[in-house]
């Protein structure tokens, strides 16, 4: 899913050293070095979150930002004040 290139649709999406090699309705073996099976599953750009509190332990509602964002999705988020 990609709102951004129009895409809501199950494909199959190739990786290679970490990134994204190649999105197509059905990969051919040389179009990606690795396998990931996410059948049933959403696949989807990074989420940002606007909102958060992390600054962790520091604050009454700080939370640990890897597990929180990066474990759910969200690769950019926005500290509403909380450093």
């Amino acid at each position: 899913m990609d709102p951004a290139s129009n895409l809501d649709r199950i494909m199959d999406v190739g990786l290679s050293k970490g990134r994204i090699a190649a999105i197509k309705d059905r990969l051919n073996p040389d179009d990606s070095k690795e396998t990931f099976r996410a059948q049933g599953l959403l696949v989807i750009p990074g989420l940002i979150d606007l909102h958060m509190h992390g600054y962790h332990l520091a604050t009454p509602l700080g939370i640990p930002v890897d597990p929180y964002c990066l474990g759910r999705g969200v690769t950019t988020a926005v500290d509403a004040g909380s450093a």
